[in-house]
């Protein structure tokens, strides 16, 4: 660890564990429950149980996330099946639930899975990292949700809700260890001084040394340095009037990631370089071979202001957010050196290639959304409107170095290198740079409204609707172009368009209450999301079409005393989900799918084989095609597994002590739209395990260790240049994590 990570965050445990000293007043602790407890969700808009919520919902409470150590939206990703990720960077996500995503890298293009952070949409990749630090519970909606959470989340959405200041005094210090320089901190104190009055102070830190090394630098790759900060208030103005506010901080500094060529897309021009070169490399898929520095860094912040009044007849709610956000990449995407490139590409008398991407960002958006929520007799009732402005503007850089060992040398034999050794005769052949200037303005209004009827005791039908418009300020320019063109045509080419779409889409919904333990429903829905404008094609500015979605979906929820399950499945048609396939020989190609249909089946079942052993299983099985593609038709699409597994155990030895575990498994995806069989990420298993301990005390101690078999399993794969490139995830990690409550 270096200086510099040990000072911030030194200073940051000790700034925490001075709050945590604060003198509070005693609580009881709460034992470890051995039923299974039934959370309460907001997915409508409104705390309830979830086993009545007529919707596929999985849920994560902040037990669980401490258990499975989910500190990420990565480690989110592995844990619930039918939602995928990858990542264009560090901390540039793009997800996907149900196999429906988007390629969202650039300003005034739009998700299809929504990342929300306390309900309120994260509009850029940067924002949709949302930094989990005392959470309260995640909740993943899958399937259409825009009559009700609109932003386009036409495929699901994440919902990551933080812990709201509680009516008691007291706080928590936690610390974690682990290899690869693993070292975490986290604070919470939460005060309540007054019945009417309470506010809450979370501070968190992380370092990672890193999972990769670039070995010619010395630099350590997909490496972390993140601080975060959150405070919160909620006051009660009368027993009908409350209000509260959150802020938070968020700043991260890395080395980016780490690039591993696999060898060469079939058929592609530069295929014998990279199988050559992939064939002789000696080193670690850990170990880079890059010649260039990269980077990550990110800062953001963010507030959300709440209003409530309760009315005698229905409440009022506002909530109004404003989040901002400046952040930066570069990476090397070949992982390779220029000598070792070069020396493959002298070999099979071929040509090679380096090449990198990055992008500097600045983006800020606003939102206000007014809800008014009734129950009279048998209805219940919610009408509301919503206002936001999403502002983004991105410089982005893509650059080529051509190494060239045949066409530029006339003394070249075939198969006999031209210098002493490999390399020595090659030349750097063209050199190209594209930069291009990305603004854009997304206004959006949207006026929703549902009601449920209650036929009876048992029986309900909801029918809801939203009517969104949504307006779009589109600049795009190259401003640079070195060499030939590569991606975003000739320099000084420009694109300024301005469009609007507005659309009605609706939900209807029956449910039924078979027994006290049964609950069964039936749903209807359709979603849209507006039109994009594709940034890394041949011609920049390229629109693409609005999306529509069709959902039909049965599920069956069971509530016992020694086991649950949610069970859905699902029918799924879409229209115009935009596809983006990216290619180093003819820039980027850009289009709609005119028809994707989705089908599919989930479970999550948790039951007690005894009073001390539980087990939960979650499954997703996916059938997919797409028709219509500028690449063809009856193709799977892509981030979109077959088959997603996910086991859990957990042993109580006693009332102090725990053992578990996890199994994951999913089949292989495809990630790109075109479904080249070089660009499958391989089925992936990861296993992992735990022990705790939790004293009278209030201190916890726990044991961890995390892909035990030390998979190098795939989380990306990328066509470039006609090269196969990867990213594999994180290795085996252990550590042990303590923690102590003060009440």
């Amino acid at each position: 660890m270096n200086n510099n990570k040990f000072k911030t965050i030194t200073l940051l445990a000790i700034c925490t564990s001075s709050l945590v000293t604060i003198k509070g007043v005693a609580a009881e602790q709460e034992k470890n429950s051995r039923k299974y407890e039934i959370m309460e969700v907001t997915a409508q808009k409104k705390s309830e149980p979830i086993q009545t919520v007529p919707l596929a919902i999985t849920t994560f409470s902040a037990q669980e996330l401490k258990i499975k150590g989910i500190y990420t939206i990565e480690g989110l990703e592995s844990n619930t099946p039918g939602f995928t990720l990858d990542e264009l960077s560090t901390g540039k996500v793009r997800t996907a639930i149900r196999g429906i995503g988007s390629d969202n890298s650039s300003p005034g293009q739009e998700f299809s899975t929504v990342m929300f952070l306390n309900g309120i949409g994260q509009s850029t990749n940067g924002l949709a990292a949302i930094n989990m630090f005392d959470i309260e519970r995640v909740e993943v909606l899958k399937g259409p949700q825009g009559t009700l959470w609109g932003k386009g989340a036409i495929g699901g959405g994440i919902n990551i809700i933080t812990a709201r200041p509680k009516d008691y005094t007291g706080g928590s210090l936690s610390l974690t260890v682990g290899n690869y320089g693993r070292f975490d901190v986290e604070g919470v104190l939460n005060l309540a001084e007054s019945d009417h009055f309470r506010q809450r102070l979370a501070l968190a830190g992380n370092v990672l040394d890193g999972y990769a090394e670039n070995v010619n630098t010395g630099q350590k790759l997909e490496d972390m340095q993140r601080i975060g900060a959150r405070y919160s208030f909620d006051m009660d103005f009368s027993d009908k009037t409350k209000f509260g506010m959150i802020f938070d901080y968020t700043k991260d500094d890395n080395n980016g990631r780490n690039y591993q060529v696999l060898g060469g897309t079939p058929a592609g021009s530069r295929e014998d370089t990279w199988n050559q070169l992939a064939a002789n490399r000696s080193n670690s898929v850990r170990d880079s071979l890059d010649d260039d520095v990269g980077f990550a860094r990110r800062e953001l912040f963010g507030v959300r202001a709440e209003l409530s009044v309760d009315f005698d007849w229905a409440t009022f709610v506002n909530v109004t957010s404003y989040r901002d956000i400046t952040d930066s990449f570069f990476d090397n995407n070949d992982g390779s050196s220029p000598k070792e490139t070069a020396a493959a590409a002298d070999v099979v008398d071929n040509r090679g290639a380096e090449f990198g991407l990055g992008t500097s960002e600045n983006s800020d958006q606003f939102s206000t959304e007014f809800r008014l929520m009734g129950t009279d007799d048998q209805l219940e009732w919610t009408v509301g409107t919503y206002f936001g402005q999403d502002n983004g503007e991105q410089l982005a850089r893509f650059q080529v170095q051509q190494i060239d060992c045949r066409a530029s040398n006339s003394n070249f034999t075939d198969g006999v290198p031209v210098g002493s050794n490999p390399g020595d005769g090659c030349t750097t052949g063209s050199f190209s740079e594209d930069r291009w200037n990305i603004k854009n303005t997304t206004d959006i209004t949207a006026a929703f409204g549902e009601i449920t009827y209650n036929i009876s005791d048992a029986m309900s039908l909801t029918a809801g609707g939203r009517y969104s418009e949504y307006k779009k300020d589109y600049h795009s320019d190259n401003l640079q172009s070195i060499g030939s063109t590569v991606v975003s045509g000739a320099a000084g080419q420009s694109a300024d368009v301005k469009q609007s779409w507005d659309k009605l889409t609706y939900r209807l919904i029956a449910d039924y209450k078979i027994s006290e333990e049964l609950f069964a429903y039936a749903s209807y829905a359709t979603g849209f999301a507006p039109g994009d404008f594709a940034a890394f094609t041949s011609t920049i500015g390229t629109e693409l079409t609005p999306q529509d979605a069709k959902s039909t979906e049965f599920g069956l929820k069971g509530a016992f005393d020694e086991w649950q399950f949610n069970t859905a499945i699902f029918f799924n048609d879409f229209s115009g989900t935009p596809v983006v396939q990216l290619s180093g020989a003819v820039g980027g190609i850009a289009g709609n799918s005119q028809e994707v249909t989705v089908n599919g089946f989930e479970t999550d079942l948790r039951f007690a084989v005894t009073e001390d052993l539980f087990f939960d299983v979650k499954y997703a099985y996916l059938d997919t095609e797409a028709d219509g593609t500028p690449f063809g038709d009856n193709l799977e699409l892509q981030r979109a597994p077959e088959n997603d597994l996910s086991v859990g155990v957990v042993y109580f030895v006693n009332d102090s002590i725990e053992v578990g575990g996890g199994y994951s498994y999913r089949s292989e995806v495809f990630d790109d739209p075109d479904n080249n069989l070089g660009e499958v990420r391989p089925s992936r298993k990861l296993l992992d395990l735990y022990a705790k301990w939790k004293s009278e005390a209030g201190y916890t101690v726990q044991m961890w260790g995390r892909n035990l078999t030390d998979e190098n399993y795939v989380v990306r794969i990328s066509d470039s240049f006609q090269s196969r490139v990867v990213n594999y995830g994180a290795p085996l990690t252990f550590g042990v994590s303590v923690s102590k409550e003060f009440w």
